[in-house]
């Protein structure tokens, strides 16, 4: 089991490697009960973060850990009472056919544990690979099977202030991949299907789009950040046109990160290990108290046209 405060209500795992299990990993400060973890909440005036693994991954297991990310958040001023992190793939097992459907509720449920201990409409998310995906398909409403493949639960758009995506597979993995990787898949069409929060679009609720539901309304602030070569990002649409380019011979949305007018920012980014510096865009931390003067998630974090950077 992971490391949590006592009075922590963990949630059961109910499919995929750990199931029948506690979700583990680690959240919180384990010395502090509920109400010491409000009072910090409410006095620091940050979103909680919840950061998920990938694939394959633990949150408190290396090499596909949260820890380097815990420490970055600690050492830009986050407490530990805002940082948590589950484990929904056991000890850190590859979940190859269905993760998606087997952990949806471990992660949903999770989530919405956080966030009545806490005592907060919205969190911050930051996520790893099969982590992205899977945080997405909770906003999106995915059911708990995987035959036939439903989006029946109620979506979770109103609990994400922003969303940080590394490495996701919003496309698939490509001409080798199976079950609910596949590209051009069931799974995968499914998946960007979202209708709501502007329609059409692979980032709901975005900023120039309508708000999220109650009971804080918000524009949602992505992230998405995929290394050159990576398989996933080979995987999408547009990576897969080859030759296609624009005025400064860089493909679609790679322009942010090498374009001359972004080297600036870039070089005000190069300071800080992960995310670089935190500081920035985001939501507040929603507590009942302090619904009102949002303030930003202390990320730096580049607004995103769609969930393949």
């Amino acid at each position: 089991m992971g490391e949590y405060p006592t009075d922590f209500p963990v949630p059961q795992d109910q499919g995929g490697p750990g199931a029948g299990s506690p979700v583990g990993g680690f959240g919180g400060n384990p010395t502090a009960d509920r109400t010491a973890h409000r009072t910090v909440v409410a006095r620091t005036g940050k979103a909680p973060v919840l950061l998920v693994h990938g694939n394959g991954g633990a949150a408190d297991v290396q090499p596909w850990d949260m820890l380097d990310l815990t420490r970055m958040l600690l050492a830009a001023g986050y407490p530990p009472e805002l940082i948590w992190a589950p484990s929904y793939l056991g000890p850190g097992t590859v979940g190859l056919f269905t993760p998606h459907t087997d952990n949806i509720n471990d992660v949903r449920e999770y989530l919405e544990a956080v966030c009545s201990y806490l005592g907060v409409d919205v969190v911050d998310v930051i996520a790893h690979s099969l982590g992205c995906t899977l945080m997405y398909a909770v906003f999106r409403g995915l059911d708990h099977r995987s035959a036939p493949i439903g989006w029946n639960q109620p979506k979770k758009w109103n609990r994400v202030g922003t969303f940080v995506a590394l490495a996701g597979a919003f496309h698939g993995l490509g001409a080798a991949s199976v079950g609910e990787w596949i590209t051009g898949g069931e799974f995968m069409n499914e998946l960007l299907a979202e209708t709501v929060g502007g329609g059409g679009t692979e980032t709901p609720y975005r900023t120039g789009t309508s708000l999220t539901p109650p009971p804080l309304p918000l524009a949602i602030t992505y992230f998405c950040g995929i290394a050159i070569g990576d398989s996933c990002r080979r995987a999408e649409p547009r990576h897969r046109q080859p030759g296609r380019c624009d005025e400064h011979g860089l493909r679609p949305r790679v322009r942010h990160h090498r374009s001359p007018e972004n080297q600036g920012e870039r070089r005000r980014l190069q300071g800080f290990p992960a995310l670089a510096e935190l500081r920035g865009a985001g939501a507040q931390p929603a507590v009942d108290a302090q619904r009102n003067a949002p303030k930003p998630l202390d990320a730096m974090v580049v607004p995103a046209v769609g969930l393949v950077a």
